[in-house]
């Protein structure tokens, strides 16, 4: 294996490090995003199951879930004020 191999072996090294890096990026954050949205989606499922109780629900999508996996209990008390303001706006 003469220092053409090497230089060769050397340079595809960096490269793939290099790719690795720049996609990293976007992997992460696509993760985190589907990250919150697994956990929203749970916190609204775990909400509805007892709130059902009560006979009062919120629709479990992507949007509300990521409103709740991002804000946390603020997110999940801002989904029911807006619930209940279109409500009140529909009566």
């Amino acid at each position: 294996m003469g220092i053409d191999a090497l230089l060769l072996y050397g340079v595809g090294i960096v490269l793939l490090y290099l790719l690795v890096t720049v996609l990293w990026v976007p992997a992460r954050y696509a993760l985190s995003v589907l990250y919150h949205g697994v956990l929203g989606g749970l916190a609204l499922w775990a909400f509805n199951y007892i709130a059902g109780a009560f006979d009062f629900h919120l629709s479990i999508n992507p949007v509300t879930a990521l409103v709740t996996g991002y804000l946390g209990i603020p997110g999940l008390g801002l989904l029911i004020a807006v619930q209940r303001l279109l409500a009140m706006n529909l009566d």
